[in-house]
């Protein structure tokens, strides 16, 4: 049986006791945010410069303890892209289209445990990284053409290909409705 397409959690859904479990695995919980126009299918992927070992990226970071998700994404959304319209109440009902468990070792944790976040948002080409977040910008893309960059890429490996593979088909089914 095939798995269905679509959201898998809202963001106020991932609860303190499971970032508390995530973390006691010996994994990093993170959060980012995919974001999309609903009417036009496109989105917004982040990469890195070059001489990073993960090419491609989405804004967003470790849900810190004690922290709820939503205030973490709200809080990466600042830091990375200097947006201070967002609340954690608004994020919070924000759809999860991805999650899963990557293998990078960091700061003393095995690996990250990842949920991504669809943010929809028209205007795309507006959004901008902030210079010391080391984050640059992929031109606004539709969702399909991202979908085939992301797998001719393959940056960050199978783990990571395979999580962003799964939000941008998430994404399509959302834009599809």
């Amino acid at each position: 049986m095939q798995k269905p397409i679509g959201p898998v959690a809202l963001v106020r859904e991932i609860s303190q006791e499971l970032v508390h479990s995530i973390r006691q695995s010996g994994l990093r919980p993170g959060i980012k945010v995919l974001f999309y126009d609903p009417f036009t299918s496109e989105v917004l992927l982040g990469t890195l410069p070059s001489g990073y070992p993960l090419r491609f990226n989405l804004p967003g970071g470790g849900i810190d303890e004690g922290q709820s998700s939503a205030e973490a994404l709200c809080r990466e959304i600042e830091e990375e892209l200097g947006i201070y319209t967002y609340t954690p109440g608004s994020v919070g009902e924000l759809a999860v289209i991805a999650q899963g468990e990557l293998p990078f070792e960091r700061e003393g944790f095995r690996g990250k445990y990842e949920f991504i976040a669809a943010l929809p948002r028209t205007l795309l080409d507006s959004i901008r990284a902030l210079p010391d977040s080391k984050m640059l910008f992929w031109p606004v893309m539709h969702c399909d053409e991202a979908l085939e960059k992301v797998l001719i890429l393959g940056y960050g490996g199978l783990e990571m290909t395979s999580l962003y593979v799964q939000a941008l088909e998430n994404i399509s089914a959302l834009t599809r409705r």
